[in-house]
């Protein structure tokens, strides 16, 4: 091709046609700039979608490691520490009695090892996480919403909530040190020493104490991990809606919708209790529904959200008209030594 446009070029030379040789000269450089445009414009497309798949790659498994840490984690972990918030509860109602630290087959009781907790720094699955941030140059703008998001579970919640669990690891280590250094039952090797410890545990003013402050610190931490789970989870929705995966969502999850602006309007307003003379007003926040001064409530399924960090959840009454007319607040309260209760609080939709 190259030696059939320079044939040309010599011809009009030695006829004597310069100009139409300088006008074809430039037409041919104008030809070569654009196939070079061209060129690159298919290169950089290639690497646009190389990029692209690479890091959709990446955040699948992001995903992938966000399941994990909810359910064996996350989930775990909020169960445990509402459990050791509940039993502290009841040691500090001073209602136990002696039969109450019996201990069960297995030699167990969870009044009796209740400030013994064995703690370290959860373990988060990270790798693809970090593997991302390790490649934010390639990210494409519209997957950046996503990196936010997961910046804000592993970049920041995580490592708070890992520094609660040192303050009462250190805490713990504490208390065991004042058990060994001046208490003979610490040893448990003979009967009297279980019966020395359950008269320590019911009748001394410092145990009280000890278990208030350990009940300060779970309560904390149990924010902490509450914080955690929503971020984790809104992570873990925003990734499976905006890659649109072909696998089904783990059912141990809380699964979250995306409503589109015109589906939250119907939502916005002031709702009001003409009993108590609550009211609140709800606005739009991106793409969910935010309580004006309060929290973020994410959409769970059609007219019912979960307010972010709390258990509470909010379900809308419609007309006939398919309008929406007020709204049901659902308060629920667990409970260890019963049904966890639910407070039921409804509100009309003002004018």
């Amino acid at each position: 091709m190259i030696k059939f446009f320079r044939k040309i070029r010599q011809k009009m030379l030695t006829e004597n046609k310069f100009s139409k040789y300088l006008l074809y000269a430039f037409g041919e450089i104008i030809l070569v700039v654009i196939g070079i445009l061209v060129a690159l414009n298919l290169n950089t497309k290639k690497e646009l979608k190389t990029n692209n798949d690479q890091v959709e790659k990446i955040l699948t498994s992001v995903y992938k490691d966000l399941e994990e840490d909810l359910i064996k984690t996350i989930n775990f972990q909020i169960e445990f520490n509402e459990r050791r918030d509940s039993l502290s509860n009841i040691v500090l109602s001073k209602t136990l009695k002696v039969s109450d630290y019996t201990v069960n087959k297995n030699g167990d009781n969870p009044y009796l090892t209740l400030i013994e907790e064995q703690i370290e720094p959860y373990r988060f699955e990270t790798n693809a996480y970090n593997r991302l941030i390790n490649n934010i140059e390639i990210i494409p703008e519209k997957y950046m919403h996503i990196v936010e998001r997961l910046q804000d579970v592993y970049g920041d919640e995580a490592l708070v909530t890992n520094n609660v669990v040192n303050e009462k690891k250190v805490f713990l280590e504490k208390v065991q040190d004042v058990y060994q250094s001046n208490y003979d039952w610490y040893s448990r090797t003979a009967k009297k020493d279980y019966d020395d410890k359950v008269t320590y545990l019911l009748n001394d003013k410092q145990h009280l104490n000890d278990v208030r402050r350990y009940q300060e610190i779970t309560s904390h931490l149990l924010q902490h991990l509450i914080i955690l789970k929503h971020k984790a989870t809104y992570a873990y929705n925003l990734i499976h809606h905006d890659l649109v995966l072909d696998f089904q969502k783990s059912n141990q999850i809380n699964l979250m919708e995306f409503p589109t602006f015109e589906e939250l309007e119907a939502y916005l307003g002031n709702y009001k209790n003409e009993t108590s003379g609550l009211e609140l007003e709800l606005v739009r926040n991106q793409n969910n529904l935010s309580i004006l001064n309060g929290g973020i409530l994410y959409k769970i399924n059609k007219d019912k959200f979960q307010m972010a960090f709390e258990n509470t959840s909010l379900e809308f009454i419609r007309n006939t008209s398919e309008e929406v007319i007020s709204l049901s607040i659902f308060i629920k309260k667990k409970n260890l030594t019963s049904r966890d209760s639910i407070r039921t609080i409804k509100l009309t939709k003002l004018k």
